[in-house]
């Protein structure tokens, strides 16, 4: 038994060491089998009108985009934007060229990435601008509105450890107070209302400043 046992294992060893033509695998190459993207993420979007594009805002890798359904996905914001970390994305269901991404997570845990405010990119995500809410570090929800891609709330959580004046809900440029330094300024929700995203109320009044919930939520 024990000399079988060797002679199996001395064929075994001398098949490994066996030549082989490196011809056969010549045609063979190294590919990467996904996961394509840039780490975490707690943020995407898409639009019905266009059911195989969408994006996802990587915590660490910008703004990511596929049209094929997910098949494949490439990076949108690289070298156009000054931070990394995507905490909200929003697409615009009446022009879906329109899209709005805010920077900085708001997932606490033991580590995460700030944010440098609110981008807008009006040719599917191939060029961005930067709009404002520069100092808010973490936004956790962008909603726009479904018939005007220029009606836009910002969903702020703010500096996640310590007081921040751009804290809040924001509304569209248009209503800014004028001559502040950023285009997204004035709030018209209670800061307490961000600080958890869970309880941000599902419709609200940008006229009165009054959270209005619906029935039932």
């Amino acid at each position: 038994m024990r000399l079988r046992f060797w002679l199996v294992v001395c064929a075994a060893v001398s098949l490994a060491a066996a030549t082989y033509d490196e011809s056969w695998f010549s045609a063979l190459e190294w590919r990467s089998i996904g996961p394509n993207r840039g780490g975490r993420s707690i943020a995407s979007a898409g639009s019905s009108s266009r059911p195989f594009e969408y994006y996802f805002g990587a915590t660490g890798g910008g703004l990511w985009k596929t049209t094929d359904g997910g098949l494949t996905w490439r990076p949108v914001t690289d070298g156009q934007i000054a931070s990394s970390s995507v905490g909200a994305v929003a697409v615009s269901q009446s022009n879906p060229d329109i899209v709005y991404i805010g920077m900085g997570e708001t997932e606490l845990r033991g580590n995460i990435m700030q944010g440098d405010g609110i981008y807008k990119s009006v040719d599917a995500g191939k060029t961005w601008q930067h709009t404002g809410l520069t100092d808010t570090q973490a936004i956790s929800r962008i909603r726009i509105d479904p018939n005007n891609p220029d009606l836009v709330y910002v969903s702020a959580f703010g500096h996640p450890y310590a007081p921040n004046t751009e804290r809040g809900v924001f509304p569209p440029p248009t209503a800014a107070k004028p001559g502040s330094a950023s285009s997204i300024v004035t709030t018209i929700l209670p800061p307490s209302i961000c600080v958890s995203t869970r309880t941000i109320p599902k419709s609200f009044s940008p006229l009165s400043g009054t959270p209005t919930a619906r029935p039932g939520a």
